[in-house]
């Protein structure tokens, strides 16, 4: 986004802007996030899904958890989730509405949200992003595991492919680079193989899977998700080779944004003002 497009933009989404363009990952309270359902748009089938899908993440990620809103409902700070279907119905899209970072707002824009493994996938991947996760194939170190076709990549599109430089938590922790991971775009769009246009290319294929469908968080998620979020217990470097181990601690958590993430405002077409977070599924 150009210097000037930030005139009109509101007070609140300029502080809001710097602090993500900082890599400071606001976070969530008390590591719970209280999610709203919006039944005019969801059904009770539909909602099943999306708290199936957390419940998993909350398993596997323990340290922060996904819960309805009615169990905390004081809670200042919350998600809300609705579907607008839209498009061809593959995708959905994670922001702060009218730049208000304490009301986050997930729109699915699939037209049923049935329980698929793709499904899962987008849900999951979107979910990541509210825990502060960006896209892998974003990371400052991307070009040494892939090489972007840039001409097949539409001009709207192109801020999903930029180089974060700023991001530096997989640099921090040593996480290795992972193209499988769930956060990582597949070399065609929606991972429907083959095609014409594949966005890029792995240097090294045998070691840099970009065609299957990744469907479930890697390890490498499920350690970012956990490094921004713990708030008892976070990573730290062991000795020369900075593998990952678990550390009691009550030093302020490392608040950098991983693999990748990239923190964007704009303005939207629709008379209101709305922060918007680089993390849309589709590229």
């Amino acid at each position: 986004m150009a210097g000037s497009d930030y005139v009109n933009l509101p007070a609140a989404v300029h502080r809001m802007e710097r602090a993500l363009g900082n890599a400071n990952y606001p976070g969530w309270p008390s590591n719970v996030v209280p999610v709203k359902y919006d039944r005019k748009s969801l059904s009770r089938a539909e909602i099943a899904v999306i708290k199936k899908v957390h419940r998993n993440m909350n398993k596997l990620i323990q340290c922060i958890r996904f819960v309805p809103f009615s169990s905390v409902p004081r809670a200042k700070s919350f998600l809300t989730i609705r579907k607008a279907s839209e498009g061809n119905g593959k995708s959905a899209t994670v922001f702060y509405p009218r730049g208000n970072a304490k009301e986050m707002e997930m729109v699915i824009k699939f037209y049923e949200v049935n329980d698929t493994s793709y499904n899962r996938m987008v849900l999951t991947h979107e979910s990541l992003h509210t825990l502060g996760l960006g896209h892998t194939h974003m990371r400052s170190d991307r070009d040494q595991h892939i090489r972007l076709n840039d001409h097949n990549i539409k001009a709207e599109k192109k801020r999903q492919y930029q180089v974060c430089k700023s991001c530096n938590l997989h640099v921090l922790h040593d996480i290795p680079y992972d193209c499988g991971s769930i956060m990582h775009y597949r070399r065609c769009r929606y991972g429907v193989e083959p095609c014409d246009d594949p966005k890029f290319e792995p240097l090294d294929p045998n070691n840099c899977n970009v065609v299957d469908m990744n469907f479930e968080m890697s390890d490498s998620d499920i350690k970012s998700a956990q490094i921004l979020n713990c708030n008892k217990e976070h990573w730290t470097h062991k000795n020369e080779k900075n593998r990952f181990t678990k550390k009691s601690s009550t030093k302020k958590r490392n608040r950098s944004l991983p693999q990748g993430a990239s923190w964007i405002t704009e303005t939207k077409d629709t008379g209101k003002e709305e922060m918007t977070i680089n993390i849309h599924f589709d590229d």
